[in-house]
């Protein structure tokens, strides 16, 4: 295999100026302490080496580089290492990681030049830590692998009806016993996940998929109970509390997901205290619109106002609001264009409208994204064939439903990513590392789906980076076990 056909994602630019292979004494040093450290760590597990410090791996800030953007130069004397931040840091070393053969307790490495950037900022994974809580030992190594392949965020499904896993001084009773993560807990993933560059996008879900909220707290639904928060101003200024909370649970945070997906709201109707909270806000009925159901338009405009005032407040809190596709056309007009919107349906609004209206969006479309072990998910061919623009639908009700709809131009669409529901795992005899297996599997197409808009190789040469690189990765996990 050539040097060039280890690496996933590949990169941008790659140049072979002698295949000879030189040796570098296992020394590393310069800027980009916290980066350097965890690549020791993971070159030990990987390698069984130990870098100790000194200059033969020389990284240095560059401000002509962007965030995520990094270059290296190996010679015969020296790796010079570039980049514009921690992130494209830990890039850098992690394509290190890849690339080095070690003998003699030396590290071989060819002279080459390699400069490389992502094509689109968000690259994903989500985990559902709200069916299934996954244990701190292995969120760390599903940070791990973001880490090994360059996926920038891991998008943690905290809450949902089953289950309140996160830790709460706003709503105590809301947190599940037994079955959540301390506060202890969060802020060692939130660091470990920090020093690599991995954002962790976190989600308490709401104003539906909220059973698990509301019967610690009934007061904060009125209606006929469907796991809907109420829509009137004392429920509206709780969650606004707890999504501060969350803001401050995570520091380094730069997304916080509000949830809004798959949400009752026909429920509010039912409820007098949030219809005469929607008379007060002066939302009046429209029945002249089209709809599957009387009053629709009137609670989704409430559902409008619900998002808005929970994503002003993660504004407020200088973090970036983030949604699944939940919402119509009809209401765009009243959602902030500070909201991100994670498309995944296909069927509350079309991707090329939500674009059409002001709105960035990531696709997270079901097919192939979408992994519920063992019932629905898509083999690593479809992950590598799909990209960013391409949209597949399961629902159907949706316009795409079993076909797919392409935008040619990737404006407004921040980048996808790949998404596991445990939604049957529970039942399942070591659900969470078939999940695991089936993820570490499946990321690294998503990876170079997501790094790169345009394939360098076809499938073929994919599969042999991915036993390369599956191999390295497997001697790090296997480590820690």
């Amino acid at each position: 295999m050539t040097c060039y056909g280890k690496m996933i994602p590949s990169p941008k630019f790659f140049n072979i100026i002698s295949d000879t292979a030189f040796a570098h004494d296992l020394t590393i040093g310069g800027s980009f302490k916290g980066a350097v450290d965890a690549f020791k760590n993971y070159a030990q597990k990987a390698l069984k080496i130990d870098f100790s410090e000194g200059n033969d791996f020389n990284l240095c800030f560059d401000e002509s580089l962007d965030k995520g953007e990094y270059t290296i130069i190996s010679t015969e004397g020296k790796v010079e290492i570039s980049a514009g931040s921690d992130e494209g840091a830990n890039y850098a070393l992690a394509t290190l990681l890849i690339l080095m053969e070690i003998k003699e307790g030396k590290a071989l490495l060819p002279c080459f030049e390699l400069r490389d950037k992502a094509d689109n900022d968000y690259r994903g994974l989500m985990i559902d830590c709200a069916r299934n809580v996954h244990p701190l030992p292995l969120l760390k190594k599903y940070i791990d692998l973001c880490w090994f392949y360059k996926i920038k965020y891991l998008h943690l499904h905290f809450t949902d009806d089953q289950a309140y896993t996160l830790p709460s001084k706003v709503l105590p009773h809301a947190t599940s016993e037994h079955n959540h993560y301390t506060e202890a807990e969060i802020t060692e993933l939130a660091n470990y996940a920090h020093e690599r560059s991995v954002q962790i996008v976190p989600e308490i879900d709401a104003p539906g998929h909220s059973k698990a909220i509301i019967a610690a707290y009934p007061h904060l639904c009125e209606s006929d109970g469907k796991g809907l928060i109420g829509f009137y101003p004392e429920a509206i200024k709780k969650m606004q509390e707890l999504y501060r909370e969350l803001c401050n649970m995570f520091p380094y945070s730069e997304y916080i997901h509000i949830g809004a997906d798959e949400s009752d709201i026909m429920d509010w109707n039912n409820c007098e205290k949030s219809v005469q909270h929607g008379r007060e806000l002066g939302i009046k009925k429209e029945e002249t619109l089209p709809y599957f159901w009387p009053d629709w338009h009137t609670v989704e405009r409430y559902f409008a106002h619900f998002i808005n005032k929970m994503a002003e407040t993660i504004v407020d809190m200088g973090r970036k609001p983030v949604v699944w596709e939940g919402f119509t056309k009809e209401v765009n007009e009243y959602i902030t264009r500070d909201v991100t919107v994670m498309v995944f349906e296909n069927f509350y609004q079309t991707p090329a409208s939500l674009i059409k209206n002001g709105f960035d969006i990531i696709n997270c479309s079901w097919r192939p994204t979408y992994v519920v072990v063992p019932k629905y998910h898509w083999g690593k061919d479809e992950c590598y064939k799909w990209d960013v623009g391409t949209f597949s639908a399961v629902h159907p009700d949706s316009p795409y439903y079993n076909g797919y709809f392409v935008l040619e131009s990737h404006n407004n669409i921040k980048g996808g990513q790949l998404n596991a529901w445990g939604d049957f795992l529970g039942n399942m005899e070591n659900g969470l590392k078939v999940e695991f297996d089936a993820l570490k599997d499946r990321l690294p197409a998503v990876a170079e789906s997501t790094w790169n808009d345009k394939k360098q190789g076809d499938y073929e040469d994919f599969l042999l980076r991915h036993k390369h690189c599956a191999e390295i990765f497997d001697r790090i996990i296997n480590d820690a076990q």
